[in-house]
């Protein structure tokens, strides 16, 4: 567990630990995580150069280095691979857009599980940053989509019948203005800019807004659980600003007839 102390206070921060089950061997999940890195991190939302981006990669064994490269030909350093043990265990330093005295370490395990791989990622090393909390609670919710596309990528689990899909019900929250149309509440683009990333990524079936007075509006999307599917919906960021409320309900598709 991580410390620092401020004022003679000692606050104590542990590390962000995340976990997605994939339906391959731990070899397989280990490779897809490694050396196919840039088929499946969400760079347009999570990289230094944004929109920019064209691509990732991760050098192999200790010492390989993760590197972004930019859509005019720039690269940045994000980390340096310190652990290697292919179909088990790997490790490396972490400080994509910060300096590198300001790195922090992340180990990602890979462990066999009865429908396939139980992959659990470790991130810690706060106290090297004077926004130490700030910045493990931003990382705390920014590993969730990029597990869930990991997973969505390497394959997820089965999901039960009866609850293959699930319904995101969104709802006005505090912030909401009574009177305007969805397409035009105050910060709207940032709730359709996550939607498409789900979208993109696989996960999102149908939705759209509700047409009546009251708002808010549901989309449809593939999780293997409740809390899959919660985890895909809560880093949209219309939740945290107060635009949006979120509840998640399991679905069943009994019928359809959609053209």
């Amino acid at each position: 567990m991580s410390e620092m102390t401020i004022d003679d206070a000692t606050v104590q921060l542990p590390p962000v630990v995340k976990a997605v089950e994939v339906r391959c061997t731990p070899e397989r999940a280990f490779e897809l995580f490694t050396r196919s890195i840039g088929e499946w991190w969400p760079l347009a939302s999570h990289s230094v150069y944004g929109e920019a981006a064209a691509g990732l990669r991760l050098g192999p064994g200790v010492g390989g280095q993760i590197i972004e490269t930019s859509s005019s030909g720039e690269e940045v350093r994000w980390g340096t691979v310190t652990s290697w043990a292919p179909g088990s265990e790997l490790g490396f330093t972490w400080h994509p857009g910060m300096p590198l005295d300001e790195a922090t370490e992340v180990t990602v395990r890979f462990t066999a599980s009865e429908r396939g791989t139980q992959v659990e990622l470790e991130h810690r090393g706060w106290e090297r940053r004077d926004d130490s909390a700030a910045m493990r609670a931003r990382y705390d919710q920014g590993w969730v989509p990029v597990l869930a596309r990991f997973a969505g990528r390497s394959g997820a689990p089965e999901p039960d019948p009866t609850g293959r899909y699930f319904v995101l019900v969104h709802t006005p929250g505090p912030a909401w203005i009574d009177g305007v149309p969805f397409p035009r509440q105050p910060g709207v683009e940032h709730h359709q800019a996550h939607l498409r990333r789900l979208l993109e990524d696989g996960r999102l079936v149908i939705g759209g807004p509700f047409l009546d007075d009251d708002g808010g509006g549901f989309v449809v999307v593939r999780a293997a659980s409740e809390a899959e599917a919660r985890a895909l919906g809560e880093p949209d960021p219309s939740l945290a600003a107060g635009l949006l409320r979120l509840s998640v309900r399991p679905w069943l598709a009994a019928m359809a007839n959609v053209g």
